[in-house]
């Protein structure tokens, strides 16, 4: 089960934020999320072969549309936890950056496996002074499965932006923290992060 969900974990946050500037700064999380998924869908839809032999160019397009959505650093602050504490500025730099190319790299193609009807969200209300909040749905499988998906959003320079997703309660920043802190246990930092980026 842990697999399957690693595999649709950070699919589904791409859906989230790709595509988000053509949205006003001032929208909603909500409406950020779910329209940038289904704009996102709609984009791929027809396209999904080309990319599947084309990888580069996926990286390409999610690297030139991600970056400005996701709460890059706050995402590598959140993963690193206890071992960002030692952690130079040089060292949390570098893992903020290839913390995010491995993440774009392992999960881009998981995009190309979703449609836009196997999305739905929850109504949403948020308070002027918030910022934080849980944008919740759910998704439904190719084996007919239904599961939660919640999308943790920051306000960051007066724009909201996505820096966690949930699966039925499996958050992706706390898998990244234990998958990755036993490695800086054992390796140290600068290993792991010279692995990330290579």
């Amino acid at each position: 089960m842990l697999l399957k969900y690693n595999f649709i974990f950070l699919s589904l946050f791409f859906l989230s934020i790709l595509d988000s500037n053509i949205l006003a700064q001032e929208e909603s999380p909500s409406l950020v999320v779910s329209e940038t998924a289904r704009l996102t869908l709609d984009a791929i839809q027809g396209k999904e072969e080309y990319f599947k032999t084309n990888s580069e160019e996926l990286y390409t397009l999610i690297n030139k549309i991600l970056l400005p959505n996701f709460d890059r650093n706050y995402a590598a602050y959140l993963v690193l936890g206890r071992y960002g504490r030692d952690a130079t500025q040089e060292q949390k730099s570098r893992f903020s950056i290839a913390i995010y190319s491995y993440i774009v790299k392992r999960y881009a193609f998981g995009i190309l496996k979703f449609q836009s009807n196997q999305l739905s969200f929850f109504p949403h209300q948020i308070s002027p002074e918030d910022e934080r909040t849980t944008v919740r749905g759910t998704v439904k499988l190719n084996d007919g499965q239904a599961v939660s998906v919640d999308y943790d959003l920051r306000l960051n320079d007066s724009k909201w932006r996505v820096y966690d997703i949930s699966i039925d309660g499996i958050s992706y920043v706390r898998n990244l923290r234990s998958q990755l802190g036993s490695e800086i246990r054992r390796d140290g930092l600068d290993a792991v992060i010279s692995r990330l980026e290579n």
